[in-house]
């Protein structure tokens, strides 16, 4: 197995770490940006009849890593199977046309992907199945936060969902943790962004919070989330993210009402206030899935971007 990095100092990173358990081989290209901004990839390596693994780090800006990928896809078409390792998908969430007229973005990415000769599409918590659909290969979906709830110390905790499409990732939380799942009622105007939310009835009084979710971005929803919830008793409030974006004020934002941040290493450490966990294990074990050919196709009939039965 070749593995074969994006430019970014996290991807090289993952691609080590990988490779390692896959018993793979780490190549790295030669990257060129020229004056006008744009990029030039070249293969050190003969990929003909090799099985390549690309690996890249998607924090932003998220554009410059997706051309490098469509990059890397058109430099190893001689290989004999190729895998995409991107533990952090962006635009996932953009994965329907919530008004008319909106790119579905999610879908026009994947299909590129495709259409350059990924065959399989290796993710860590995914913001929906939906979104995943739209990929025509194989599809391995990691999923960390039991991984990363075995490894914390979490005491007398209530695991809240901070909408009703995150219920099934809280879930994973509370059953690890033997703990009651609360779900938030969240609203989101389509046009202005703004959101509400409202925490169900009932009282948290002396017990902690566990908000569970995949993605910390710009913390406003989480930040509010925290606030209801410290507001209905809780005597403090945690959160716990797959992905971490790291944007400015984030960390912040959330602090400034919540008392922990836990993500994972899907994207690159940037805050020492938050506590991270390493998952190259998780990562691992969708590689090996993929080096062993242990794939799912998709089911005769199959619909992309069908909403999962």
């Amino acid at each position: 197995m070749l593995v074969v990095p994006g430019s970014r100092q996290h991807a090289l990173v993952t691609a080590e770490r990988v490779a390692k358990c896959g018993e793979g081989k780490v190549s790295l290209p030669r990257w060129r940006v020229f004056p006008d901004g744009e990029r030039y990839v070249k293969l050190e390596e003969d990929v003909r009849g090799q099985r390549v693994l690309i690996v890249q780090s998607a924090e932003p800006p998220q554009a410059e890593a997706l051309t490098e990928i469509l990059l890397l896809l058109d430099a190893v078409s001689r290989a004999d199977r190729v895998a995409l390792l991107l533990p952090y998908l962006p635009y996932a969430r953009q994965d329907r046309e919530f008004l008319p007229g909106e790119a579905v973005s999610i879908r026009a990415l994947l299909k590129a992907f495709s259409s350059l000769g990924a065959e399989t599409l290796i993710v860590a918590e995914a913001h929906s199945e939906r979104a995943l659909s739209y990929f025509p290969g194989n599809v391995i979906h990691l999923k960390p936060l039991r991984f990363m709830a075995k490894r914390g110390e979490w005491r007398d905790v209530a695991v809240i969902s901070p909408d009703a499409g995150g219920v099934d990732r809280a879930k994973q939380v509370a059953e690890v943790l033997g703990a009651p799942l609360w779900c938030v009622e969240k609203r989101r105007d389509r046009y202005t962004g703004e959101i509400e939310v409202g925490v169900p009835p009932g009282s948290l009084e002396g017990r902690a919070a566990l908000v569970v979710d995949d993605v910390l971005s710009t913390g406003g929803t989480v930040a509010k989330v925290a606030r209801a919830l410290k507001e209905r008793g809780a005597r403090r409030v945690e959160v716990m993210v797959v992905h971490h974006l790291g944007l400015e004020g984030s960390v912040d934002r959330v602090l400034e009402v919540a008392d922990r941040i836990v993500a994972s290493n899907t994207l690159p450490p940037k805050d020492p206030r938050v506590q991270y966990v390493d998952i190259t294990e998780v990562l691992c074990e969708g590689v090996l899935q993929w080096a062993r050919g242990d794939l799912n196709p998709r089911p005769p009939g199959y619909q992309p971007g069908a909403p999962p039965s």
